[in-house]
């Protein structure tokens, strides 16, 4: 049986069962990851896509079509636990945070997420056009998550006692299978891409090398979380040379439950390789639909 939002169950051997009661809240499932990728080919790829017309197809967009790739290769990875079950959903959805100060949806918060649906269906130019849309529908303050709206709306009005029983309630009703499905089926990330290094990585003379992500387990269930810093000029050494590359700190932080660390290393791996010679999967053009 196949729950909306949810996908279908998982069927686990011991010892990932083990894990997912090890790890199950209040402990916390995250581990992290972290290494430095060398982004010159991909900026290349970028600028000769950028020559036209057309939405702007930026590293971002890049980042989240060669992750959405990589987590339909490796299904684990895409993977939700929900109480003591993991289940498979059928896409990759990628949550992305959008900053709203300047933009008429501020009233709604100075940040806001949107979220890009079935992602691995999609060339590299119609995600950078989805994602344009949805970012843009976040920012005039038409959120297209009416659910998590209704809630962070909530969560502004009410007294603070009130919000806490509210959050703890949703929390404890995401750890069964029903509201669960109901819930995901309104807000279907099944991963998030982040950038919280910009900051650091903007101060001359400093260079971004990670960040360890230690993410609450209560209510929350994606497998992987993503997080990417500016890129940055690093010292290489290639064929024996020392040459200056332009690099791009990656950071992942993954829930144990369902990955472990060989799977993580791979998943590191292929979105670097992937990097490195994006029109191999995307096409010269970015027209073409992986797989």
């Amino acid at each position: 049986m196949r729950w909306p939002g949810l996908g279908k169950p998982k069927r686990l051997n011991a010892t990932r069962r083990a894990l997912v009661w090890w790890f199950g809240p209040p402990q916390g499932a995250h581990q992290n990851a972290t290494c430095s990728l060398d982004a010159g080919e991909a900026l290349a790829y970028l600028e000769g896509l950028n020559q036209g017309e057309g939405t702007k197809v930026t590293l971002n967009h890049l980042l989240a079509a060669a992750i959405a790739r990589t987590l339909t290769e490796n299904p684990m990875a895409n993977a939700r636990v929900v109480g003591l079950r993991v289940f498979m959903p059928e896409h990759v959805g990628i949550a992305m945070p959008v900053s709203l100060a300047g933009h008429a949806g501020e009233s709604r918060g100075e940040l806001s997420m949107a979220v890009i649906t079935e992602v691995e269906t999609l060339s590299l130019r119609q995600v950078a056009q989805r994602a344009t849309r949805v970012v843009s529908g976040e920012r005039s303050g038409n959120g297209a998550t009416p659910l998590v709206d209704i809630v962070f709306a909530a969560a502004e009005r009410l007294p603070m006692g009130v919000v806490r029983r509210l959050f703890d309630g949703l929390a404890g009703s995401l750890q069964h299978r029903v509201p669960a499905s109901l819930f995901w089926s309104q807000a279907p990330a099944t991963t998030t891409l982040s950038n919280p290094g910009p900051a650091i990585g903007s101060v001359p003379g400093v260079l971004a090398r990670g960040l360890a992500l230690s993410l609450p387990a209560r209510g929350l269930s994606l497998s992987t979380v993503w997080g990417v810093a500016m890129v940055q000029d690093e010292v290489r050494a290639v064929d024996g040379e020392v040459v200056v590359r332009p690099c791009l700190p990656l950071m992942l932080a993954f829930d144990h439950r369902t990955v472990d660390g060989i799977l993580a290393g791979r998943l590191m791996g292929r979105v670097a390789e992937i990097l490195g010679d994006p029109a191999a999967l995307f096409g010269a053009d970015g027209e073409e639909i992986p797989g």
